[in-house]
Formats: structure tokens, sequence, C-alpha cells
């Protein structure tokens, strides 16, 4: 196992991170596949492949139950950066309007707040929320935002050759188990676009909790995204799929749409 150091303490971005969207768009790779890299050099790549100013998207959710049941719900996002994301559930109609708000304020702490349409009330999320699941989804709200990569510790373990390039399996182990929302998280990445293909994340006595894995990544406006990405839950036998059909790279977006005084007007738009 290669040496492992722990990654700087300004580095908050999230290396799985969902509905930020900080790892679904990114600029094209770098040519360091002769290179040697530490475990916290490949998690600094993913970190700073530039994004997109802005993004908008519709996307859709399917929820398939150990019984093999679907439901699919749609929904749309917007996106500014690494800092800034809300989404916002369309379809179906009983979760309709409900809207996720978060973003990173000036010590780099990120917030979330949840609108429910029905109570019209915006709330703000504690800070121990972030390991529930999202809307009975097989993400938690951690999954969705921007995981602080500073609670880890990561190593390299091995690079694996593909036809798509070399693929770095990093393992990140949390500094604190009993805050981190995994134990462990092992990351295979793929050197080509700085994405993870894979990510297995573990509880804290190293059982396999979850397996996400990102599909059909392609470039698209001179920046890779990732179209289709699933995750399984090993625990209850159920996973999630979220696909994205639209997206809108560089376009502006409404003034103060990434507060939660905005919120209740998103909700009721589309």
């Amino acid at each position: 196992m290669i040496e492992a150091n722990s990654c700087n303490s300004v580095m908050k971005r999230s290396i799985v991170g969902l509905l930020a969207l900080t790892l679904l768009v990114s600029a094209g790779g770098f040519p360091l596949y002769g290179e040697s890299l530490s475990g916290p050099e490949v998690i600094q790549k993913v970190d700073k492949a530039p994004v997109p100013e802005t993004l908008k998207a519709i996307l859709t959710m399917k929820l398939v139950n150990s019984q093999g049941e679907e439901k699919v719900r749609q929904l749309e996002a917007w996106k500014r950066g690494n800092d800034s994301s809300v989404m916002v559930f369309r379809k179906p109609e009983g979760i309709a309007g409900i809207a996720l708000l978060k973003s990173i304020d000036q010590e780099g702490n990120e917030k979330t707040w949840l609108y429910l349409p029905s109570l019209d009330m915006t709330k703000e999320m504690h800070q121990d929320s972030g390991n529930r699941d999202f809307m009975s989804s097989d993400f938690t709200y951690e999954d969705l935002g921007s995981r602080d990569v500073d609670k880890y510790t990561y190593s390299l373990l091995r690079v694996e050759d593909s036809d798509d390039g070399k693929v770095y399996v990093v393992e990140g182990r949390a500094k604190n188990p009993e805050k981190a929302g995994y134990g462990v998280i092992k990351s295979w990445i793929n050197g080509k676009h700085w994405k993870p293909e894979k990510v297995e994340y573990y509880d804290r006595e190293g059982k396999l909790i979850k397996v996400q894995r990102n599909s059909s990544i392609e470039k698209i406006d001179g920046y890779w995204v990732v179209k289709e990405m699933a995750m399984e839950n090993k625990r209850k036998g159920s996973r999630t799929v979220l696909t994205w059909k639209e997206y809108r790279i560089d376009t502006e977006l409404p003034e103060n749409i990434f507060v939660p005084e905005a919120m209740p007007e998103l909700s009721e738009k589309g």
C-alpha cells in the first residue's frame, strides 16, 4: 500500500458528491498516466477539475425495492460552480415542489435547506441529518452534497489498467468514524477525466453498505458528464438510479436562485 497522507484542510469538495453535481461535470483530464500519484494527490485531481460556471439539468430518479417494484420521479436541478446547488421534484404529484438547497458559507461550511410545499415551510437541516436517506432513496443528504474530504485519510491501494486508461483505486478512512458518514470509502477513479467510475461505502465495522456506479460518461460542450448514476444498497437489497436527460452548461440562471427565500418560487415553477 502506498503511504497515506492527509488532505489539505481547505479542500472541502466531495469525491462522490451527487446533486451538488460536483463530479457530474468536469473539464478534460490530465495526461499524468506516467506519474506516480499518492492517494491525496488523486483526490486533489478530482477536487480541482474545472467545472462549468453554471449548469441546469433535468433528471429522473428511479427507486427499485428489494422485490423489483419501481417508482419513478422527475427533478429539475441548477448548479453554480462547486458551491451552490438546488433541486426541485416535479413529478409525481404527491411530492412535486419539494426542494433541496445546498450552499457553502464564507467559512467553508455546507448549509442545507429543505422546502416542503404542503406546509409552505423552508427549514435548515441539522448537520447530523446528513446520514439520513433522502426522500426514501438510497442516497443520503450527504451523498447529495459536498462531503468534507478532510474528514478522511487517503491511500492509493493500486492502479488498474482499463480500455479507457488508468484507474486509481483510492481508499479513504474516516479520521473520526463517529462523526463521518462512512467508516471507509473506496473509489475507482479514471485518470482520463478524474471522475469515479465506482465507489464502495463501508460502515464503521468495515462492512460494505452501498455500491455506487457511474456509467455513460460522455463529453458535452467540452465537459465530461456522468449521464447515469446508480446506488445499490447492500443491506436493503434496493437501488436508486439517477439519469440525466438534459444539460444546459454555462447558461444564465435566475438571479438569487441559491438562497432559501427563492425556494417557494422555484417550487411553483415548472
